[in-house]
């Protein structure tokens, strides 16, 4: 996290060179590198990152190392502001640098002024919400909230960590999607009852993987048997026909890249 590298759980030993190439894929399209947001805070006003980005504070100045930047990959950073109570209706201006070296080692940097106006409860109400931002910032604060829940159940507080999820789930229903809310309730459930090593590991990733805007991809071999394709995954080994137009297995649900499958007992 400091260090603004990339975290991955590979499942497989033919996994391994893969992930490899990837990271050398990024490594060669690095357009900036060290780079980070600093933003000068007004007087009464602390703010937090989401996503787990480091971040340190001195004085009025709250700094978030971004790592690098990758050409045709972009990042969001999502924070969050916190103003005391009493303060001055006047425009709240917020000063934001980002900089950053780059291929060549010369120092970049753009600045941006950030401008909130005092409005009062009653004219905030009639301001129509943006929510797309607001469901891509869910995601995000879920996924935190997840890692938070991962966090307790390992250490054995099972229950804490389910809370954490009901509790996000009922604070955030009107903003997540079906597929997501049938994620997070099936992890809470699992939470309650305890996870292995393996399911904590993949949960870690998928997690980091939605904060940071990533794309969820994962490696398996394949065999051929019988003319049957089939793959190892996770415990299962599982037959892929893509003329069926559902899931069957010998359990009511299945957890897989970021979702969960419902399954028949027959078709």
């Amino acid at each position: 996290t400091a260090g603004g590298g990339n975290f991955h759980y590979l499942e497989t030993m033919n996994a391994i060179p893969l992930e490899f190439e990837r990271e050398f894929e990024e490594l060669v399209n690095v357009s900036m590198q060290d780079a980070e947001l600093s933003i000068v805070l007004p007087e009464g006003v602390t703010a937090k990152v989401s996503a787990g980005y480091d971040a340190k504070t001195e004085g009025n100045l709250y700094t978030i190392a971004l790592g690098s930047f990758y050409s045709g990959k972009e990042k969001r950073v999502y924070l969050t502001l916190h103003f005391e109570k009493g303060g001055s209706a006047d425009p709240v201006e917020i000063k934001s640098t980002i900089r950053g070296k780059d291929v060549d080692d010369h120092i970049c940097e753009d600045m941006k002024m950030l401008s909130l106006n005092v409005v009062s409860t009653e004219e905030e109400a009639q301001i129509p919400q943006d929510q797309a931002l607001i469901e891509r910032f869910v995601v995000v604060d879920m996924a935190d909230k997840a890692n938070d829940a991962l966090k307790r159940e390992r250490v054995g507080d099972r229950a804490g960590a389910s809370r954490i999820l009901n509790r996000s789930l009922h604070e955030y229903d009107d903003n997540l999607s079906p597929v997501m809310k049938s994620k997070y309730a099936f992890m809470a459930d699992q939470m309650h009852t305890g996870l292995d090593e393996n399911a904590r590991k993949r949960y870690h990733q998928e997690e980091y993987l939605s904060k940071r805007g990533r794309e969820f991809i994962r490696d398996y071999r394949l065999d051929m048997v019988n003319g049957h394709l089939i793959a190892r995954i996770e415990k299962y080994a599982v037959l892929i026909d893509t003329g069926i137009p559902m899931s069957i297995g010998d359990f009511a649900q299945w957890h897989f890249l970021n979702q969960v499958h419902d399954l028949s007992e027959s078709y």
